[in-house]
């Protein structure tokens, strides 16, 4: 009898042993799941701005738009060289860790084009993929730009300039084409098209503009509307109003969206 009190005892040491270690196995061994990235907890998809650093220019202003499905559009300007705008568009990929994308454009090194996203900012990586280090390293932000369906491909026809009312049988107008940022228009007798370009607090730039070279005796503010977007530098958008200003914020003209 005292052979098998002892062996039952035996037993329970054992299985209380296992039953413990099998507790323990499981409690250490991490859960399987999907954890918290740039993909799927940021609002990442949109437009970002900012002026990167050039080796030899001033500066290298620069837009990205990313799309949901994994498109992509950069559009540059090389300041103190030109106003031109030079697009590319393509594809672009998250890494293994959901947090940093390569842009994949047909004439640029993906190496070149590694970003790490964050909280509505965009910040751009070296060639492997790290940050870079350097007293210019803030200049490696682009931040995220407000949504501006409510400004782009839309027809705008001039109504006011510098606080005067305007003719606008005529129909003076200019559309913001988001495909390669181009603004298209028409001053109340000649043809004009160009390029835009919107950055972040309410920004935005015309370049290149260029006009057909008709004749008008009854247009008077034809000129005037092209010379005040060359000095345009912000807007803001009251509902369906939409006011340009100079560097001053002095308000240069005002249009209205004509459906």
């Amino acid at each position: 009898m005292k052979a098998i009190s002892i062996f039952i005892i035996f037993l329970s040491i054992v299985a209380c042993r296992s039953t413990k270690e099998s507790f323990t196995s499981n409690e250490e061994k991490p859960a399987i799941a999907i954890g918290d990235n740039s993909q799927n907890t940021l609002d990442w998809n949109g437009t970002y701005s900012g002026t990167m650093p050039c080796a030899d220019c001033e500066g290298i202003k620069t837009l990205i738009t990313l799309n949901s499905d994994l498109t992509c559009k950069v559009s540059r300007i090389y300041m103190g060289e030109s106003n031109n705008v030079f697009t590319d568009s393509g594809t672009f990929s998250w890494d293994e860790t959901k947090s940093k994308i390569t842009l994949q454009l047909e004439n640029d090194d993906k190496k070149l084009n590694q970003y790490l996203v964050g909280e509505n900012v965009l910040i751009k990586l070296d060639v492997n993929g790290k940050l870079i280090e350097s007293n210019l390293s803030e200049m490696y932000q682009l931040s995220k730009i407000e949504n501006n369906s409510n400004l782009t491909n839309k027809h705008w026809t001039l109504f006011e300039l510098n606080g005067e009312l305007i003719d606008t049988s005529r129909d003076p107008h200019l559309i913001l084409h988001t495909e390669e940022n181009r603004v298209t228009g028409n001053g109340g007798c000649n043809s004009f098209s160009g390029n835009y370009w919107l950055e972040e607090n309410s920004k935005i730039i015309f370049s290149q503009l260029l006009s057909t070279k008709k004749y008008c005796l009854d247009v008077d503010y034809e000129n005037r509307f092209m010379n005040v977007l060359q000095e345009t530098n912000n807007y803001s958008l009251d509902g369906d109003t939409l006011t340009f200003y100079n560097r001053e914020l002095i308000p240069l003209a005002k249009l209205v969206y004509n459906p």
